[in-house]
C-alpha cells in the first residue's frame, strides 16, 4: 500500500477515535447538546476579568456525566479558536453537535463552567 493511502488511513482512524472512541482521560464526558446561545466575551471585562477571551456555549441542561461541570454550559478557551468555526457551522446548520468537557479544567474560575475539548459534528 501506497504511503500517502496509509497516512489516509491512519488518520482516518485517528479522527473516528477521537470523536467515537473512549475519552482521553477518566475527567473528559462528551454528549450530544442543543446549543441555545453563543456569547463571545471581548479581552478586556472589568466586570468579570476571569471570563476575558473566552467564549460560552450555553446548552440545554444535562448532566456531563458524574461530574461537577454546569449542566447548561461549556467555555472554549482562546488557544482552542479553531473549535469555534466547526460550532458556529453546526450550529448554523441545524447539524446534531457533540460536546466533550474536561472536568478538571475551568477557565472561569469563579463558577463551575468546565472546558470544552471536543467539538463532533454528525
Amino acid at each position: 500500500m501506497k504511503l500517502k493511502s496509509l497516512l489516509a488511513l491512519a488518520g482516518a482512524g485517528l479522527a473516528s477515535s477521537i470523536l467515537c472512541g473512549a475519552p482521553a482521560s477518566a475527567t473528559e464526558v462528551t454528549r450530544q447538546v442543543t446549543v441555545s446561545n453563543i456569547a463571545a466575551v471581548g479581552t478586556v471585562r472589568p466586570g468579570g476579568p476571569s471570563t476575558q477571551s473566552l467564549v460560552r456555549v450555553y446548552v440545554n441542561p444535562a448532566a456531563w456525566g458524574s461530574t461537577n461541570c454546569r449542566a447548561d454550559a461549556g467555555d472554549l478557551s482562546p488557544d482552542d479558536w479553531y473549535l469555534l468555526p466547526t460550532l458556529m457551522m453546526a450550529w448554523r446548520d441545524g447539524k446534531t453537535i457533540s460536546l466533550a468537557v474536561e472536568s478538571t479544567l475551568k477557565i472561569d474560575t469563579t463558577d463551575t463552567v468546565c472546558r470544552i475539548v471536543v467539538v463532533g459534528v454528525s
